[in-house]
């Protein structure tokens, strides 16, 4: 009879035992691999509680140098659709030789609504409704690069027929100098309110771990009265418009908004 009592592993009874150190040894490795990894990458671990952001604007103010107006035709009711077409393409073309000759470039006109639309007779009664004719409606986008410009393009569009206008947007061709002007402002205020707040609390701040900025551009916008047809009302407004208006761009303001995150030591 042997000595030792085979197991059922194949083995003799120790192999229990030797599995078992062999294991927490492995374990015990392990965790001295991952503890070293922690430590080598502790400071690159955010911690929200060892951080400290602030934020501050930078404000950067410009005149703009485009602006942009809405120009359109709407014809009165045509009994045939062929004269509402010819009478808005007649009307819409001399404004574009108008432009053309205040030396605004092709490429700076632009379309942006063309309609050819039915007009109804309701029956009082009740009814079918009938078609009366059709009215033309025609709108461009003109781009104006020289500011100087503005009263004399409305002065001439109007007497040229237009008779619907829209807005008067200016707006500043290259605003990345702009922005980067406000960035630096933004960033270096915000350095001063990180100094203030480590003096005032005590706490030391460390290098800047994070940023984040916001940019917001703002550019006026002049409304302007919309004539319609071949009203009254479009022919007194078009008398009005015969002197060139004066209408001044102001001042565009560009707002950027930069956070800086610091690490607390």
């Amino acid at each position: 009879m042997e000595n030792e009592t085979k197991c059922n592993c194949g083995e003799n009874c120790n192999c229990k035992s030797k599995f078992w150190n062999k294991f927490l040894t492995f374990v015990l490795l392990l965790g001295v691999i991952v503890m070293g990894v922690l430590a080598i990458l502790k400071d690159k671990i955010p911690n929200d509680n060892n951080l400290v952001s602030v934020s501050a604007e930078g404000r950067v103010f410009a005149k703009p140098d485009i602006a942009t107006i809405n120009l359109g035709i709407k014809t009165g009711v045509k009994k045939e659709a062929q004269e509402a077409v010819k009478e808005g393409s007649d009307k819409m073309n001399s404004i574009i030789d108008k432009m053309k000759k205040l030396e605004i470039e092709e490429r700076d006109i632009k379309t942006t609504s063309y309609s050819l639309n039915p007009s109804y007779i309701y029956p009082r009664e009740g009814g079918v409704p009938q078609i009366a004719g059709y009215e033309l409606y025609q709108q461009i986008t003109v781009k104006i690069r020289n500011l100087d410009q503005i009263g004399e393009v409305i002065k001439e569009a109007t007497n040229s027929g237009a008779n619907q206008m829209g807005s008067v947007a200016f707006t500043i061709d290259d605003t990345d100098a702009l922005r980067a002007m406000a960035r630096t402002e933004a960033i270096k205020k915000a350095k001063e309110k990180a100094r203030a707040i480590e003096k005032e609390s005590g706490i030391n701040l460390g290098k800047i771990v994070g940023v984040y900025e916001n940019d917001y551009y703002s550019m006026p916008v002049y409304e302007s009265r919309a004539m319609g047809g071949d009203s009254m009302m479009a022919k007194s407004i078009a008398q009005e418009v015969a002197v060139s208006p004066i209408i001044n761009p102001g001042e565009s303001e560009t707002t950027l908004t930069v956070t800086l995150t610091y690490k607390v030591k």
